[in-house]
């Protein structure tokens, strides 16, 4: 390992990472017209943010970074496929890893697995995770100039969220090849969903900067506990569409699918360097 690369994985265990969100979370949500158009013009300018398929392209009417960073887009540059038996990528970013749930554990990395009870936040009683022991599983990841809003990836009925807290990681391909379980160890959101395929999580994983994340029914979501915070569904007819909006997070991080069931087909990414746009089939299930 370089010698670089060993004081970033060092640096993820000493510094104050929430400390450092929460610094910077108060910058991004400073609504002095002056300071949060530096802010985004700067962003703007070293991502090579594309703001011609942004639905408010002057940076102006933006009241802060938080509100440009979540920005919408005019979705008709999203191409959803409706197929029913079609799993869509509920985000744009990188498909990192994907595959079969083998013994309660998913691929993290090379050299990486983690389990997906300790994932689903380590109690049993909050999440039945035995019911995809023998399914499939999909990890993206958003790098800060996606497009950060995370949208349905197949119908299905809301049944739980749950706020899991944890530490603050990066997330990008340094820490997830040497920090062992590091999305377990991040804070998350947990949307449970059930589906005419059976039942899915849609894990929203968090890293450091990411100030915030939050769903259309809770809203921004922040628990300062060390329990899960439980919001229950079950009872609701919340029937969302695939390609329907769920949720969005303030700076890039990672979203983790996990299925019920085992046979899926997953598409060849190999051919596009494993870069995905929401909308676009990521695989199938096979009936």
């Amino acid at each position: 390992m370089h010698i670089l690369e060993k004081f970033f994985i060092l640096s993820q265990y000493i510094l104050p990472k929430k400390l450092i969100s929460k610094i910077f979370g108060f910058f991004a949500y400073n609504e002095t017209s002056f300071i949060k158009n530096i802010f985004i013009n700067i962003f703007i300018k070293f991502y090579k943010i594309d703001m011609t398929i942004a639905l408010e392209k002057n940076i102006n009417h933006y009241k802060n970074f938080n509100e440009f960073f979540t920005r919408k887009i005019d979705l008709q540059y999203r191409q959803i496929d409706y197929q029913i038996s079609n799993i869509v990528s509920p985000v744009d970013g990188y498909i990192s890893q994907f595959g079969n749930i083998k013994k309660y554990k998913i691929i993290q990395a090379k050299n990486h697995n983690f389990n997906i009870f300790e994932l689903l936040g380590g109690n049993s009683i909050l999440i039945n995770y035995k019911k995809f022991i023998k399914g499939n599983f999909i990890t993206i990841y958003l790098s800060p100039k996606d497009y950060h809003r995370v949208h349905m990836p197949i119908d299905g009925k809301l049944q739980k969220i749950l706020h899991i807290p944890g530490k603050l990681y990066s997330v990008n391909n340094k820490s997830i090849t040497n920090i062992p379980n590091i999305y377990s160890k991040n804070e998350r959101v947990i949307l449970l969903f059930n589906t005419n395929y059976g039942d899915i999580a849609i894990i929203m994983v968090g890293a450091i900067i990411v100030s915030s994340i939050s769903t259309i029914w809770t809203k921004l979501i922040k628990n300062d506990s060390k329990r899960p915070l439980e919001y229950n569904f079950s009872k609701k007819n919340y029937f969302i569409k695939k390609g329907m909006e769920i949720g969005s997070f303030y700076i890039g991080s990672t979203v983790i699918i996990l299925f019920d069931q085992e046979k899926i087909s997953w598409k060849d990414f190999s051919n596009f360097s494993n870069q995905i746009k929401m909308g676009e089939k990521i695989g199938q299930f096979i009936i």
